[in-house]
């Protein structure tokens, strides 16, 4: 079953963070909290906008905490505006029901261009 934008607001499945603006249609939009990218044998962490190198990697987590009942699971996948510039994520898809945490994610930027 998909939830429509009224079902997820009710739901409280975000768990902190929640952001009335984020809703979609049948989705909400993850915001990013932190992002750590690995430069010169060195990882950098940063709160606000980094540029993502041709062929960098970025792991990023969540701005927002989940938290799913036993008998729910979720989807999360790339925005596609990301995707038309290269950037691709290698670890996202389900998250098991009963997860309770931010969600985390690498990327990858498979463009000839900085991402940021």
């Amino acid at each position: 079953m998909l939830l429509n934008r009224d079902e997820i607001e009710k739901s409280n499945f975000i768990a902190e963070g929640f952001k009335t603006e984020a809703l979609r249609t049948a989705g909400y939009d993850l915001r990013v909290r932190t992002m750590i990218v690995k430069r010169d044998g060195k990882a950098e962490t940063f709160t606000d906008d980094c540029d993502l190198l041709p062929q960098g990697i970025v792991a990023v987590v969540s701005e927002e905490v989940v938290k799913l009942p036993a008998d729910v699971c979720a989807f999360a996948s790339v925005k596609t505006g990301l995707c038309r510039e290269g950037v691709v994520a290698i670890n996202v898809g389900l998250i098991d029901p009963g997860w309770e945490g931010p969600i985390s994610s690498v990327m990858l930027n498979f463009g000839k261009m900085r991402t940021g």
